[in-house]
């Protein structure tokens, strides 16, 4: 039989997830931010007639990984945006959230080391 994930590792799981989804959300608009700016530069260089000719196939090659570099980053903050709302939303239930993790792993440990007292004695023939 496969060895099945405790509720605590799920809830834990979650947990995680929800703590870091701000610090990715900000690490993610950040880069869309930068990668924006470099767009700019590349544009403007190329506007003013900055890039040599022999270096045109360099320049938009370096231009095109800016502009997929900032489309990964903003794939993914599109994904994470609904957690992000949920996160800034609902704080308190993230709160009760972790307390019922902790009980639930107050179980889980109860359950490991479970042990029968009996309670009347039995004679055994």
């Amino acid at each position: 039989m496969a060895k099945e994930q405790k509720t605590s590792e799920c809830i834990e799981s979650f947990l995680n997830l929800l703590n870091n989804v701000e610090s990715l959300h900000q690490c993610y608009q950040s880069e869309i931010s930068r990668q924006d700016k470099l767009t700019q530069d590349y544009l403007h260089k190329l506007e003013l007639g900055e890039v040599a000719p022999r270096e045109k196939v360099k320049f938009t090659n370096a231009l095109k990984r800016s502009r997929q570099d900032r489309r990964y980053y903003k794939d993914r903050l599109e994904e994470i945006q609904p957690l992000y709302e949920f996160w800034q939303n609902n704080r308190k239930v993230i709160g009760i959230l972790q307390n019922t993790l902790g009980a639930v792993r107050k179980q889980e440990k109860y359950h490991e080391c479970r042990v029968y007292k009996p309670r009347v004695l039995v004679q055994e023939n």
